[in-house]
């Protein structure tokens, strides 16, 4: 679980760091807005600042898990998210984080596994 222990303290952080550069490679150009009929507007800077930040995190998580093959459920990523922020006690207690995370490093290192062999065998067909 070393990798999940290392990385989680400052992910918030690191997120907010990579999703807010304007001219992130792997983010996506964002769609046109929805019709003001289909979502409510926002009012306010703090409400524009924390959708803008929710949007992008959103996007790499997505993005991240794509390339790794993982489930991820939107809507308790979100619920999860917003339970954090608000400092609202989580439903997963301590066991349950840990086990969920440990399962989620193992597939993080398959796939790393899977990249570096792959990788590996590459090198080996340009050096003959």
């Amino acid at each position: 679980m070393g990798f999940v222990r290392s990385w989680l303290p400052g992910a918030a952080a690191a997120l907010l760091l990579v999703t807010v550069r304007a001219a992130d490679p792997v983010v996506e150009p964002l769609a046109a807005p929805a019709a003001s009929a289909e979502r409510p507007a926002l009012r306010s800077d703090a409400e524009e600042l924390g959708y803008a930040l929710g949007y992008r995190i959103g996007q790499r998580i997505i993005a991240d898990h794509r390339a790794l093959g993982t489930p991820l459920d939107p809507g308790t990523l979100g619920r999860g998210l917003a339970d954090a922020v608000r400092d609202v006690p989580p439903v997963l207690d301590e066991a349950g984080f840990r086990r969920v995370l440990a399962e989620f490093e193992k597939r993080m290192e398959q796939h790393d596994d899977q990249l570096a062999a792959k990788m590996a065998e590459a090198a080996r067909k340009n050096l003959v």
